[in-house]
């Protein structure tokens, strides 16, 4: 469920419980008027502990989200009011760093790409390949600093191509 979202539904919750017990027969509760109420709740608190793992390990697209009421900010720091759960596009996701990169190669990678952009007929293969690759880089300066869209325009020009604008 996980790999999905981070913060499901009651809907998804719902349909996983159900795909549980139809995976599964002997699971299904005798009491309950669908079945899997129960599963349902078990499904609920596995997600938030697990969520507290992952924030706890500091893996980004939760931790951008611990301190909302103040249990998870750290001691004279008021509590982040500001944090919204991310619903329905995910604004606060933050991904972790591919495997084998991290702020400096990524940073490097980024140089090599705003020098490619200032070609007169830059590779196109190449941006697509770099943006890919810099995801991570430009949600947490997305997330973490929300800049203007002049400074993102200054920052990433291959941003607003037309070939990244319609993927």
């Amino acid at each position: 469920m996980y790999s999905y979202t981070a913060y499901p539904n009651k809907a998804q919750f719902e349909s996983v419980a159900q795909a549980l017990i139809t995976k599964h027969p002997c699971l299904q509760e005798r009491g309950s008027t669908s079945r899997c109420s129960g599963w349902k709740n078990s499904l609920k608190f596995k997600m938030a502990n697990y969520r507290t793992e992952r924030r706890r390990s500091w893996c980004f697209d939760v931790a951008v989200n611990a301190g909302k009421r103040g249990g998870h900010s750290t001691e004279g720091e008021p509590a982040n009011k500001n944090i919204k759960k991310a619903k329905k596009g995910e604004l606060h996701y933050q991904p972790n760093f591919p495997e084998g990169f991290n702020q400096v190669t990524l940073e490097s990678a980024h140089k090599d790409l705003v020098d490619e952009m200032q070609k007169r007929t830059p590779n196109g293969q190449l941006v697509k390949e770099k943006m890919d690759l810099m995801f991570t880089l430009k949600r947490n300066e997305v997330v973490e600093s929300e800049p203007a869209i002049s400074e993102m325009l200054e920052r990433w020009p291959a941003l607003f191509t037309e070939d990244q604008v319609s993927l």
